[in-house]
């Protein structure tokens, strides 16, 4: 009954979310007390507010607005978002002891602050735009990535690399594995657990997305069927995770982009895959081309499948993708292993960081360059006129692509 009226209303809140620190805005996921209703919050850039605060607001409570093609009000909808404020008077009363009575876990806060140690680790150990890259490839955030930045990783179609996409959780877990369980031979069971664990930890880190969650629970089940002695089929662990997510929230099938992007791209990696690799096996026959051959066959089999979605959504497809994935995917194993490295060693030290950061440098130095030459090709799939909303209504679905 506050909404839409025009008149300023006075409430108290709790910021129940990580905020969305972008920069020209952020963006704070608020619930109102005692109405138990959320509301996206949109403040100036500069001020700095954290989970679990409890806030004085005083200004107007709006309907989120609908753009062309594109229902706002529903996709905020799927995180339980039925309104919005922008530029509100905020007055912090001080933390809320009352978390846990609005089913919120207190221990978030301290994920948040190991989050923000960090990601200042990153700063001080490599320079822009390096550290803003790794950042975003990491932990998920975007906020200091410039608009050009994203339009060329867009052109080209390695948007995935910075979405924390399942490929990001897929290779850490395996890296994990092997470093747990074969290099310091800590038995397959403690290392299940711990693998597991580290993996639940980190999608709670970075805020969920849908494409972490969705490999989250992959690599959950693939580590179950390893540890039981079981077959493991992607298919059905894929039926698995949808599921699990839908049962949750069965808002994310109709409006998330990013889930659907998701399990599109996995979809066609179990179909198409094997498909595409033995067909480019006739062409690519020496084993050195065998790395080349089954990412172009990675690349082809998501990309057509996630095709429809894209175009509806973006109004257009990469076509240089492939070429582009194949010169970058490569790479993401090693600048995870000396990203993380770099990250954890530049806790004790920034020298320290620097010297272990220096490696994945020069691969962030190239993956930047290969973005730049390609982003300036327009070689792309024009379907439709791309929606008017992009860029300035809040929290779009690009951020969570596949």
């Amino acid at each position: 009954q506050f909404r839409d009226t025009g008149k300023i209303f006075q409430f108290e809140g709790i910021v129940v979310g990580e905020p969305d620190k972008r920069l020209d805005n952020t963006k704070l996921k608020v619930r109102l007390l005692p109405y138990s209703e959320y509301v996206l919050i949109t403040i100036g850039s500069y001020q700095e507010y954290f989970y679990g605060d409890k806030l004085k607001l005083k200004g107007k409570l709006q309907t989120p607005k609908e753009f062309e093609d594109f229902n706002y009000k529903n996709y905020l909808r799927k995180d339980k978002i039925l309104s919005v404020m922008y530029e509100p008077k905020i007055e912090v009363i001080g933390k809320s002891d009352l978390l846990e009575e609005v089913g919120l876990p207190r221990f978030y806060a301290n994920i948040l602050e190991i989050k923000e140690k960090l990601r200042i680790s990153i700063y001080r150990s490599l320079a822009s735009p390096q550290a803003e890259l790794l950042a975003a490839m990491v932990l998920g955030d975007q906020s200091r990535l410039s608009q050009e930045l994203k339009n060329n990783f867009s052109r080209t179609g390695i948007t995935h690399i910075v979405a924390i996409s399942g490929m990001n959780i897929t290779i850490m877990a395996e890296i994990l594995i092997f470093f747990f369980g074969l290099t310091l031979r800590l038995g397959w069971n403690r290392a299940f657990y711990l693998v597991l664990f580290i993996t639940v930890f980190y999608v709670v880190m970075i805020g969920a997305p849908a494409s972490a969650v969705r490999a989250g629970i992959m690599a959950g089940v693939l580590l179950l069927a390893q540890k039981t002695g079981r077959l493991y089929f992607a298919g059905r662990a894929l039926l698995i995770a949808a599921a699990i997510m839908l049962i949750f929230n069965p808002l994310l099938l109709f409006y998330d982009v990013g889930f659907q992007l998701s399990f599109l791209a996995v979809l066609g990696i179990i179909y198409l895959f094997p498909i595409f690799d033995f067909h480019l096996s006739h062409f690519l026959k020496n084993k050195g081309s065998r790395w080349f051959r089954q990412i172009l066959a990675l690349t082809l089999s998501a990309q057509i499948f996630t095709l429809p979605i894209l175009v509806y959504n973006f109004g257009s497809v990469s076509l240089i993708s492939p070429l582009v994935n194949v010169l970058v995917v490569p790479l993401l194993p090693v600048i995870l292993i000396f990203g993380f490295l770099g990250i954890l060693a530049g806790l004790f030290g920034q020298f320290l960081g620097m010297m272990f950061s220096f490696p994945v440098f020069g691969i962030l130095s190239y993956i930047l360059e290969v973005s730049r030459v390609f982003g300036n090709f327009a070689f792309r799939f024009n379907g439709r006129t791309p929606r008017s909303h992009r860029g300035n209504a809040g929290p779009t679905p690009a951020r969570s692509t596949r």
